[in-house]
């Protein structure tokens, strides 16, 4: 399937080389829901790793599929939309003559990751308590599991 562009080459690759072109096309195409799409699997598929951990820690915990749920609509309608706008916004401001440049790229992942961090931690400790009351207990030197 040809679609113009890089996609017309994919048969080359193997199916990593084809999947990341697929991505990228649909991506120049369809950037907002491609980016609320990737981050509701990303905020759910990081839920379902929090519950594994807290249940190695505390075998008893059970699995919220509301809990997962509700991450995953937050990355599709929260997360999403909120870092298309931030991308968008670096692209026209975070050297923007060179936006393709080694260092573009890495000063804008950079950006990405420590806002991101830190947004997106002050959003959980808000939202979640029993994250906030781990995140206490971390901070006066105690062991907890999230759950």
């Amino acid at each position: 399937m040809q679609h113009g562009g890089s996609m017309g080459h994919s048969s080359s690759g193997g199916p990593l080389r084809r999947a990341l072109a697929l991505g990228s096309h649909l991506y120049q195409r369809h950037p907002l829901l491609i980016k609320c799409v990737t981050s509701g699997i990303g905020f759910a598929f990081g839920d379902v790793l929090t519950h594994l951990a807290a249940a190695r820690a505390r075998p008893m915990t059970r699995y919220s599929p509301r809990r997962t749920a509700l991450m995953a609509a937050a990355g599709l309608c929260v997360a999403g939309p909120a870092g298309h706008v931030f991308l968008g916004w670096m692209e026209q401001h975070v050297m923007a003559a060179t936006p393709m440049s080694r260092t573009a790229v890495a000063l804008k992942f950079t950006l990405d990751q420590v806002l991101g961090l830190v947004l997106w931690q002050a959003a959980f400790l808000t939202i979640n308590p029993s994250y906030r009351a781990a995140a206490r207990n971390l901070l006066r030197g105690r062991e907890t599991a999230v759950v």
